[in-house]
């Protein structure tokens, strides 16, 4: 559910964003203005938030994915988390070519964690919260495809400029 407040802060703050800014609202800007929140608070903060509760609230995090608890693979994902969070924290200020990278790690993990998701719901009816349903549709399936898709249009026409 926390990929749901992440995504209406990010949007919240674009729109805010667009409103107040003296630029030209052309579709590069508004591309690259969703794109700079969008990383930093759905790709930063998200996945330092999954971080937090793979190593703080692990497992608690672990039962409600429908894993078993005490796996040092927990630890491992926290730290895939970190690291992709750190990423899009770091794509607030680097651009570009940046966005692609970080994207492309970004939706290679979830759309990875999706797969794993959904040959559990098939192999053991694992439907636990962070296994299945909204969460899986939105958060490992969705927003990276979207996110990947934005930045190639972003990119795409920041050729053009």
């Amino acid at each position: 559910m926390f990929s749901i407040y992440f995504l209406l802060l990010a949007v919240l703050i674009f729109i805010i964003n667009i409103f107040f800014s003296k630029k030209e609202r052309n579709t590069h800007f508004i591309l690259e203005t969703f794109l700079k929140w969008f990383f930093l608070i759905i790709v930063g903060l998200g996945c330092i938030f999954a971080f937090m509760g793979h190593t703080f609230n692990a497992d608690e995090t672990a039962k409600m994915i429908g894993w078993g608890t005490g796996s040092p693979f927990q630890f491992e994902v926290a730290m895939a988390n970190l690291a992709i969070g750190v990423t899009g924290i770091l794509a607030f200020w680097f651009r570009k070519t940046y966005w692609l990278a970080a994207s492309t790690v970004y939706a290679v993990f979830l759309l990875g964690a999706s797969c794993v998701h959904i040959m559990q719901i098939a192999e053991n009816n694992n439907y636990s919260p962070l296994n299945s349903g909204f969460f899986l549709w939105f958060n490992d399936i969705t927003l990276p495809i979207i996110i990947f898709i934005l930045v190639l249009w972003y990119l795409k026409l920041d050729k053009k400029k």
